[in-house]
């Protein structure tokens, strides 16, 4: 859907296999999973306008390091914690 309105496609899969499947839903590129393990700078050089998350967690936390300024990041499916 994103494709089709002209924006630049990028996904993330640890998963090998789902390289097929992610370029025939409209990924213009796929990418192994990052490592988003947290590097002790709160902001790194922005390389997403906008994002999409349906993991949370330490992705989450690397996403919004990594969004330009001005970005947003949509995410979904989350389950807090039982206190």
């Amino acid at each position: 859907m994103l494709a089709g309105l002209g924006y630049e496609v990028h996904a993330f899969s640890g998963k090998p296999q789902a390289r097929n499947k992610l370029l025939s839903y409209g990924a213009g590129e796929v990418h192994p999973r990052p490592d988003v393990a947290f590097t002790g700078e709160p902001l790194q050089d922005g390389k997403w306008a906008e994002a999409i998350d349906p993991v949370g967690g330490d992705t989450l936390a690397w996403l919004i390091r990594t969004t330009r300024p001005h970005g947003s990041i949509v995410t979904f499916g989350h389950q807090a914690a039982a206190i």
